[in-house]
């Protein structure tokens, strides 16, 4: 087999799914992003099954987590209005500048095969985290 070949073998391919497929990851995400403020795992792991390369992934998920995330904050902010919540929040913004920053400097370094490992790992740590401070 040619280089190509194998390489081609290795590669990730798209899943065609129906529709359904798609409603539910969203489903799921509106679901624990409204819960508990974490609409992003259920279309990461959704995207990740589909394959593709990192930019496609990304290119899914990242928008709908921001999109989720606003309609998160203002469904809270019509809850409950008041501005000490939001002014208290905001002395972290910085700190989440950075890791941001920091992020995307090592998102650029990363293969594709390596950025599939990172991402599977945050989510397993992120659930074992969840799952111990219920236990």
């Amino acid at each position: 087999m040619s280089e190509a070949g194998r390489a081609d073998a290795r590669s990730p391919r798209w899943i065609r799914r129906d529709v359904l497929d798609h409603r539910v990851a969203g489903a799921l995400g509106g679901l624990t992003g409204g819960l508990a403020g974490l609409p992003g795992p259920s279309v990461t792991i959704w995207c990740s099954l589909r394959g593709g390369d990192k930019l496609t992934q990304r290119a899914v998920y990242q928008p709908f987590i921001l999109v989720m995330q606003i309609v998160d904050v203002v469904c809270l902010h019509w809850q409950n209005p008041g501005p000490a919540l939001a002014m208290n929040d905001l002395r972290f913004v910085p700190f989440a500048m950075i890791g941001g920053i920091a992020g995307f400097a090592l998102y650029q370094r990363m293969t594709n095969a390596q950025f599939q490992a990172v991402t599977s790992m945050l989510l397993v740590v992120s659930g074992i985290g969840l799952l111990t401070r219920t236990l």
